[in-house]
């Protein structure tokens, strides 16, 4: 579907009247997928790139899953300005984490507790320490930029990313904080972070629509860890959140927590590697 296209369908279903009563049933009964078998794509919201970011490594073999089971991957533009946005502000918490951990090295140094090795190395090692720290201060060095391009970069060569005209749908964002209706309200106090989330949202949808399903796969999975009630009210995520998605993509979503998600890409991982060992036996034999 043509962007135009998909933009119009998303602002027509938000903004048509509708008797919603058979798409909010069916949004109560909707069940997380079994596997990624029967995933179309999924979209990362920003504090999953957050979590990502940590290590670049084990994101790309999660991507190189996601693309081996045919799973799409959705980048909302929202999520990717965002991301810009506070990369600094990762950086910084991933600072302080190690800084503590190097302080109570220095501290167990300087108590003596290694009073029973050679302090030659004792002297070396602590000087390490304070080269290290003095390292990490400054969390706008080259190599943190250098950290969160990787990411992204890693990201987009697999997935899409989508971001509809904020002046199409600025009304319609207007409208919905002032009704209450998700995602959004729970920020409502920082205005800024409320329209981000509808934003993400839309970005989102228009992925979704964007996305050609195969047979046999009828689900999208949203995966992010806010817990906050305009995202989550449910197991599967906010009802009304749930029932737009079938309004608009005529498909289910589910809304997962990173750890449920990676549940099901490491089912994923052994499914594969349990097929690789019974070829390889079979070949042997």
């Amino acid at each position: 579907m043509e962007i135009s296209e998909a933009e119009d369908r998303i602002l027509e279903r938000m903004g048509a009247a509708t008797d919603s009563v058979t798409h909010h049933l069916a949004a109560l009964e909707v069940a997380p997928p079994a596997s990624l078998k029967e995933v179309v794509a999924i979209g990362l919201d920003t504090n999953i790139l957050k979590l990502l970011r940590k290590d670049v490594s084990s994101a790309d073999q999660l991507f190189l899953t996601l693309e081996a089971s045919n799973v799409g991957l959705i980048a909302p533009g929202q999520t990717i300005t965002e991301y810009w946005n506070n990369f600094h502000v990762f950086a910084g918490g991933e600072l302080d984490s190690f800084q503590g951990e190097l302080t109570r090295l220095a501290k167990g140094i300087e108590s003596g507790k290694l009073g029973g090795y050679d302090q030659g190395a004792v002297r070396q090692l602590q000087e390490l320490v304070e080269e290290v720290s003095g390292d990490l201060l400054d969390s706008k060095k080259p190599e943190f930029f250098d950290q969160s391009r990787k990411l992204i970069q890693s990201l987009l060569d697999i997935a899409i990313c989508t971001r509809v005209s904020r002046t199409r749908f600025a009304d319609l964002a207007a409208i919905r904080m002032a009704t209450r209706t998700p995602p959004g309200f729970a920020d409502e106090k920082l205005k800024s972070a409320a329209g981000g989330d509808f934003f993400v949202w839309c970005d989102f949808l228009l992925g979704a629509l964007r996305m050609d399903p195969s047979e046999g796969r009828d689900h999208y999975v949203w995966v992010s860890d806010d817990s906050k009630p305009d995202w989550k009210a449910g197991a599967a995520g906010h009802p009304v959140l749930i029932e737009e998605f079938r309004w608009v993509r005529d498909e289910d979503l589910t809304i997962l927590s990173y750890s449920d998600f990676r549940a099901l890409v490491k089912a994923a991982e052994s499914e594969a590697q349990g097929l690789l060992v019974a070829s390889a036996e079979n070949g042997i034999e």
